[in-house]
């Protein structure tokens, strides 16, 4: 997507064609409460990925000097001794990243963010069911307002468990089936909200979806091709030193070099897998895939006669929810830990 949350905040256009249900649109109530979540869950997030990777690598570094002093450096040089302690100092900064990490909590901190923004965004449009029963503009403010008010609040209690909201979370649980008339009470205002949550929920995170998936499967595109180089790369190399060590007994700089290459090689390898690990992009593909499948399955479904706001809205947010305790229990597994 160029532009990411149009659905909580959509384009000045799309706002004044709902404006008769602006209250649910547009509500500095959830609207606020979403921008400080989302705005922390985007800045820990990137914090989390980069200290990770730098972490990582350095890491990564200083064992690979290890090897070449073990292979390939020639020993007991003053610029190898003066090269050796800056080297300890990179796999300790890279140690000291790690623990820093753990300690300070980046992850839980990202992942209790998005959820929470997460949880705002649903429950901003789990107000649309507010349109079938509010008489007027004026009446669905009132209505509005409470239940944001109301719900976020809510929401601020299961936070305060901390990962644990995390651990209990419950999609049906998190969704507020709330009370329906049929027929409507405004019949206009429940016809516009319908027409407005299909365009900012619905369509909308069928195209954020279709978007992710393209985006991760050209990720994936590089990755895989660099995962493939790289091992192909290292078994060569293994093959090359093995077959060396028969040919050439005697010349051990050559199959120094060819093991160095090879242990390289399968280490370049590994940093290529902890952060497509650390990336969640295969499971992220696959849980997008899924879910558009499931919304439009329930789309063809919701055309269909007798299917109502509230039916639509608790269809919907029901699926929006599962995914994202898929998404919580993934990303509480990914480590940049070796």
């Amino acid at each position: 997507m160029e532009v990411h949350n149009r659905d909580i905040f959509p384009p000045h256009e799309l706002v004044e064609l709902y404006r008769d249900i602006g209250p649910i649109v547009v509500n500095p109530v959830v609207d606020n409460a979403f921008r400080r979540h989302e705005a922390a869950a985007v800045v820990a997030r990137r914090t989390y990925h980069q200290r990770g990777r730098i972490g990582m690598v350095l890491v990564l570094l200083s064992a690979l000097f290890t090897v070449a002093m073990a292979l390939i450096l020639p020993h007991d040089t003053p610029p190898l001794k003066a090269i050796s302690i800056v080297v300890i100092f990179i796999g300790a900064g890279g140690l000291s990243i790690q623990i820093h990490q753990l300690l300070t909590g980046q992850k839980k901190l990202w992942l209790m963010n998005r959820f929470a923004a997460e949880r705002i965004r649903s429950i901003k449009f789990q107000a649309y069911q507010l349109a079938a029963v509010a008489r007027s503009r004026e009446d669905l403010q009132a209505r509005a307002d409470a239940f944001y008010t109301q719900e976020l609040g809510h929401l601020n209690a299961e936070l305060n468990a901390g990962a644990a909201a995390l651990t209990l979370f419950s999609p049906s649980g998190a969704f507020a089936d709330l009370r329906s008339s049929s027929p409507p009470a405004n019949g206009d205002l429940s016809a516009i909200a319908t027409d407005a949550y299909r365009e900012l929920r619905i369509e909308y995170q069928r195209r954020f979806a279709a978007a992710e998936i393209q985006k991760l499967g050209e990720k994936q595109r590089v990755h895989y091709a660099w995962a493939d180089i790289l091992y192909l790369a290292g078994v060569a190399l293994t093959v090359a030193a093995l077959v060396c060590k028969l040919i050439f007994p005697h010349n051990t700089t050559f199959e120094h070099w060819i093991d160095f290459l090879a242990v390289g090689a399968f280490i370049g390898g590994l940093l290529r897998a902890i952060i497509d690990n650390a990336s969640l992009a295969d499971t992220s593909k696959g849980r997008y895939e899924n879910y558009i499948k499931a919304i439009e399955d329930y789309d063809r479904e919701l055309n269909e006669d007798g299917f109502t706001l509230a039916m639509s809205v608790r269809q919907v947010e029901r699926i929006v929810l599962g995914e994202l305790g898929q998404f919580c229990e993934a990303a509480s597994h990914i480590t940049y830990r070796l």
